[in-house]
Formats: C-alpha cells, sequence, structure tokens
C-alpha cells in the first residue's frame, strides 16, 4: 500500500509524543525510522511504532530519558541511555563522535543502559552524510546459539559501517550476524515460512516454520565466522560496561559502541572519496553472469529506493504493516498515515 512520506513521518512523531516522549527526542526516533522505511527495510521502520508500543505502556522502556555523558576525553565518551530507545542515545552519541572526528580525527563512543536502536544503519550515515567513515554495533536479546551449543547466548549484533563516496551514494554495509527476528515475526505474522539455513527448532533441525524458528534458535551467517564476529561485537560493547551474552538484550540492557573517522587523518578527504568512486566504479562495471541485473554494492540499492520515494513523496508498504499502524493510530487518537 503506498503511503505519503511526509504522513508516515507524522504519525511517528506524534505516536511518540502521545506516548510521552519529547518532541525533539520523538523527532529523533521518526528520523531514524522512516530512513529505514525509505532504504527498504520495513522490518527496522515506522512498524515498530506498534511493536514496542506495549514496552512503553509497561515501562519496560523509559519513553523520556535523559541521556547522559558519564566521562569523556577530547576524542572519546562513555553514555548513559537512561533506559530509552536507542534511537536517542546512538543518535547522541554519533553526533558527539562526528564533533570530535572533526576536531581531532577520530571520534569513538560507548553507551550503556540503552534499548533498541531500530535501524543500525541510520548512524554510521551520520558520520558518512558529514563526510567521514562511520562504524556502529550493538547488543540485542540472545537469539545466536554458539557453534556446537543448544542454546542462545549472543544477539544478532550487527555491524554497520558507512563509507563516503563522491559521485556516488555512500557505501552502506548492514548486516546482522544471523536472520533478522523482525523479518521472521512479520513472516510469523503472515503466515509464511522463512528460508532454508535462517532457523533451527528448539531441538536443534533446520526449520523453515517462522513460528518454530521464532522459539527456537537462530543460525549465525557463515557458521563459526558469524559466531566469532557476533562475539567480537559483543566483547565491543562490553567496553562501556553494557550487560553482554546472555544479560544483554532486554530494554535498559542493551550497549552499543561506535565511532567517526577522518579520512584526512591520511591524506586528501577529496582524493579518498575519488578512490572510492573508482572502486565502485569497477565494482558496478564488472563483467555480469548470463541472466543476471546490474552489479550493485552495499547501500546503493537503498540509495536509489530512497530517492525514487522522494521523488514522488510517496512510499510502497506491505498491507500488513500500515494496518497495525492504523490500529495504532486509532488507539492512540491520533492521525493515521493514511490521513494526509
Amino acid at each position: 500500500m503506498e503511503v505519503v512520506i511526509d504522513a508516515l513521518s507524522r504519525y511517528c512523531v506524534e505516536a511518540f509524543v502521545r506516548m510521552g516522549a519529547p518532541a525533539d527526542q520523538a523527532r529523533t526516533m521518526a528520523s531514524v525510522l522512516l530512513e529505514a522505511d525509505l532504504r527498504g527495510h520495513v522490518d527496522h521502520g515506522a512498524s515498530l511504532v506498534a511493536l514496542f508500543r506495549a514496552d512503553v505502556q509497561t515501562r519496560a522502556v523509559n519513553i523520556c530519558p535523559r541521556v547522559q555523558v558519564l566521562h569523556e576525553t577530547p576524542i572519546s565518551l562513555l553514555v548513559d541511555g537512561d533506559g530509552g530507545f536507542g534511537a536517542v542515545a546512538a543518535s547522541h552519541a554519533m553526533s558527539a563522535c562526528i564533533d570530535r572526528a572533526r576536531a581531532t580525527g577520530i571520534g569513538v563512543a560507548a553507551v550503556r543502559h540503552s534499548s533498541h536502536v531500530f535501524y543500525p544503519g541510520y548512524y554510521p550515515l551520520q558520520a558518512a552524510e558529514a563526510g567521514l567513515i562511520g562504524f556502529f554495533t550493538t547488543t540485542s536479546r540472545p537469539a545466536i546459539a554458539p557453534t556446537g551449543a543448544a542454546e542462545r547466548v549472543l544477539g544478532q549484533n550487527p555491524i554497520a559501517y558507512a563509507i563516503p563516496a563522491g559521485a556516488h551514494p555512500p557505501i552502506l554495509l548492514d548486516v546482522g550476524m544471523a536472520a533478522s527476528v523482525a523479518k521472521i515475526r512479520i513472516a510469523m505474522d503472515q503466515g509464511q515460512r522463512v528460508p532454508e539455513g535462517w532457523a533451527l527448532d528448539r531441538d536443534g533441525n533446520p526449520t523453515t516454520d517462522a513460528a518454530e524458528a521464532m522459539a527456537g534458535l537462530l543460525v549465525p551467517i557463515g557458521g563459526h565466522k558469524g559466531y566469532g564476529l557476533a562475539l567480537v561485537m559483543d566483547a565491543l560493547v562490553g567496553l562501556g560496561g553494557a550487560p553482554t551474552g546472555r544479560l544483554a538484550g532486554p530494554h535498559g540492557a542493551v550497549g552499543h559502541f561506535l565511532w567517526a573517522l577522518d579520512p584526512g587523518l591520511f591524506g586528501s578527504p577529496d582524493d579518498f572519496r575519488a578512490r572510492v568512486d573508482r572502486l565502485l566504479d569497477d565494482l558496478t562495471g564488472a563483467e555480469r553472469l548470463p541472466g543476471r541485473s546490474a552489479v550493485a554494492y552495499p547501500g546503493e540499492a537503498g540509495a536509489r529506493r530512497k530517492a525514487a520515494a522522494l521523488a514522488v513523496g510517496r512510499i510502497e508498504l506491505p498491507a500488513a504493516i500500515v494496518q497495525a499502524m492504523e490500529d495504532t493510530a486509532h488507539a492512540l487518537s491520533i492521525r493515521s498515515p493514511g490521513q494526509v
């Protein structure tokens, strides 16, 4: 179903404000959700307003956090998210990293006492849009079983990099170390199956049943390689004192680790962007296999999708997600995204 972009953004802001968020924080959270939808990641977009509303109602998450810097140096900071949504604390932390990178060449931050960040790719993109290289990772609820184990210990712990180019949109690599729980949840709600290789049932058998996948174990990407990367991301987040392993994931028990780096530390930023452009030209110009479409690079398709949506002012969303937003808007007595 088509939704007007401005109406979708307004819905998110009004929903968070009605739940008790300050207007500036509501706008920040809406910006993160909208970026995900515009780039085609609807499982990390405005659909999360309906999903997390119950957590706000039960006060599992603090809808009005006072984000504080607990410790800082010229290049680093430790941030406390006060149990609020990670979109607020992570955006604040990356903005501070960008300021430090502009002043010193690098800015690095650890965030603790936080919650779900919505869309991990948003934060390194903040850096790339400022001409910097950005990195972001976060812990999440245990979903991955270590290689050879029969229980969840590690979260999906995504790795997100954004690297600015010149003529091309930034490189944006945003990958979880296992299949998206949100995608599995959507498949379960819609009565669909999930691809082979995503999950195991409770007994450790491969399954494509979405409900069994939700109750079972997620398979790390690349087997032991994805497990190892998820472990390293947990350890990095632990630098800031956030819970790791089985203790990580519930609202308030999530941590993030992020940084921004100025390419100017190593030479001309213009030369760097030109080199990235040449690399991307090589990739996209590579000879294709028979019957295959044009070669793309991480972040390119999302940037094109966003540009196309902004050009017409509308975005296509699954009917089930639009209906959930309509129901949430009615429950909160705000305008639905279908009301222009």
